[in-house]
């Protein structure tokens, strides 16, 4: 199953060159991230934040990501999908695996306007 290309072009940037964020996102999109607990991120508005928070030293490499299930919506440029990822991290060399269930919508360009990203906190 393919990934969406805004999808990949954000898991691309935000695991190798943050800056590439711009290409794929609206000015004004917001990342959430709705199980994060207290002493993590939750929220991230605009473009600029986006890239600031992920901009810096890279806690896992050596990403892969694989779609599991996608459903699209193109009426409401809707995305949602299930994707399976492994890593590397980087400071101890230990794998990383992780399950994204991963809510994103586009503006009427195409860029994401919205994304919200479930995953497991206790794998984090």
């Amino acid at each position: 199953m393919e990934m969406h290309p805004a999808m990949a072009g954000h898991l691309r940037a935000v695991t190798q060159d943050a800056a590439a964020l711009r290409d794929v996102w609206a000015p004004d999109g917001v990342l959430e991230f709705p199980y994060a607990t207290a002493d993590m991120t939750a929220r991230i508005e605009g473009v600029d934040a986006l890239i600031a928070f992920f901009d810096g030293p890279r806690r896992w490499g050596d990403w892969r990501f694989e779609v599991v299930d996608a459903v699209e919506d193109s009426a409401r440029r809707l995305v949602v999908a299930e994707i399976h990822a492994e890593a590397i991290w980087v400071q101890t060399g230990r794998s990383y695996v992780q399950d994204y269930v991963i809510w994103m919508a586009l503006d009427e360009d195409g860029r994401i306007r919205s994304w919200r990203e479930y995953w497991d906190k206790s794998r984090v």
